[in-house]
């Protein structure tokens, strides 16, 4: 399989961007892992904001853990 450079990726997203125009004033990604989760779920967020970096793009924020009942 060929890797892609950023440049490629970047061009790729903003082509296909510029083809279906919209405005968002807001986005949400969201994040669950259950504490016997053998998914490596929690690693998701790291995940999420490495490419949130990649992009150029805000850190997202975090509300942290929620240990509910």
């Amino acid at each position: 399989m060929a890797t892609l450079t950023k440049t490629e990726l970047e061009a790729a997203i903003t082509n296909s961007v510029q083809n279906r125009i919209m405005a968002y004033n807001s986005s949400f990604a969201l994040s669950i892992h259950w504490q016997l989760d053998n998914t490596n779920a929690t690693e998701d967020a790291d995940h999420f904001q490495s490419i949130f970096s990649t992009l150029n793009l805000p850190q997202s924020r975090s509300p942290g853990p929620y240990h509910g009942r």
